[in-house]
């Protein structure tokens, strides 16, 4: 049975939609970093999508990290999308060994680190294994992004 066909017209609905941290903060005009491991790029390219169909002028930093560049499957959309928007900017790494791969190594938030001393004008939305975004967030910390202006779903579990 189709839920749509058993509800009268009139009749009030309540639903629960997944809840979590790592909603986009659109009242903010504060730079994006984004950092994926693994899958957890998923939520991000919702995110991505989003802000492009917006024409957001928000910079936007992407880090993607993965064990092997085969495992980066959306990684000739977003170097697509980083040379048609001069805002969007994608740095893919890889954590494996692999002689073949002339980009960026190691772990993806350390990267991003080495990349931005100071990360105090961010809004930071961290993806991936919660192991991960709890280091991340630390680390971060550590160089002066601010706890209010991290996001994560592994953030709500602890």
């Amino acid at each position: 049975m189709i839920v749509a066909n058993a509800i009268e017209a009139s009749t009030e609905l309540e639903v629960n939609a997944p809840l979590g941290g790592a909603y986009l903060r659109q009242h903010s005009s504060r730079p994006i970093l984004l950092i994926a491991g693994g899958t957890g790029i998923a939520p991000h390219k919702s995110l991505i999508e989003f802000l492009v169909q917006h024409n957001t002028k928000r910079e936007i930093y992407l880090y993607w990290g993965a064990r092997q560049p085969d495992l980066l499957y959306l990684h000739d959309q977003f170097l697509m999308l980083s040379k048609s928007l001069k805002n969007f900017h994608y740095i893919p790494v890889i954590s494996g060994v692999n002689d073949a791969w002339h980009g960026r190594k190691g772990l993806v938030h350390q990267i991003a680190l080495e990349d931005f001393a100071d990360m105090s004008a961010f809004d930071i939305y961290i993806c991936g294994p919660f192991e991960m975004c709890f280091i991340a967030r630390e680390d971060f910390a550590k160089q002066k992004a601010d706890r209010e202006h991290m996001y994560s779903d592994a953030f709500q579990f602890g």
